[in-house]
């Protein structure tokens, strides 16, 4: 963190430190299906980390549905709850799919694609190398527990652009409830009824 850290971000390192159970790295995260009768589409992902004081990252298979929801309509939310302190982060905006062909162009997205492959377990790497996610379960398929040997072309990153943060903390008598909306450049953090 940096002095010019916004007051959301150090808000949410703090109920990371304060949760470390392995169940407060995932959130739920937000999408939009169809645009002739649109409906919302909501999955679990695993949290990675910020690239800056506005866009953090999550890993994603460029086969999974979202990719497709995202490129057709890029707005998102994602809603990351921690149990033990009580506290809830709406994190609103909009997505990119980065794949390794455009990470490569931009040396920051390079390092955070080489670093959020590295971050994932085993077994999640080897989920790589299984068919088509929602394909039709064939029994011939077989389903290998090798690890790539490189990070696979279907990797990718969702680069969560923030735009908004809605802050809840229900551990707190009244109820905290703070919005974050950016405006200018700035952040501007405005005190709201929970």
């Amino acid at each position: 963190m940096t002095p010019d850290t916004p007051t959301w971000q150090t808000l949410l390192a703090a109920a990371q430190a304060n949760n470390p159970q392995p169940h407060n790295r995932f959130a739920q995260l937000a999408t939009v299906q169809g645009s002739h009768e649109p409906r919302p589409m909501v999955r679990t992902v695993a949290m990675r980390f910020f690239l800056d004081d506005a866009r953090l990252l999550i890993s994603t298979d460029m086969r999974s549905e979202k990719v497709g929801e995202l490129a057709a309509n890029p707005a998102c939310e994602l809603c990351w709850y921690f149990t033990e302190s009580r506290e809830q982060f709406r994190l609103s905006g909009r997505a990119i799919v980065i794949g390794a062909a455009q990470a490569a162009l931009e040396a920051k997205l390079a390092d955070a694609m080489q670093r959020t492959w590295a971050q994932r377990s085993s077994s999640a790497r080897q989920s790589y190398t299984w068919p088509q996610p929602k394909r039709r379960l064939d029994d011939a398929v077989l389903f290998t527990r090798d690890e790539p040997m490189q990070i696979p072309a279907h990797f990718a990153l969702l680069l969560l652009e923030i735009q908004s943060v809605d802050y809840l903390n229900i551990a707190q008598n009244p109820h905290q409830r703070v919005a974050f909306s950016k405006l200018g450049g700035q952040w501007m953090p405005r005190v709201i009824n929970p």
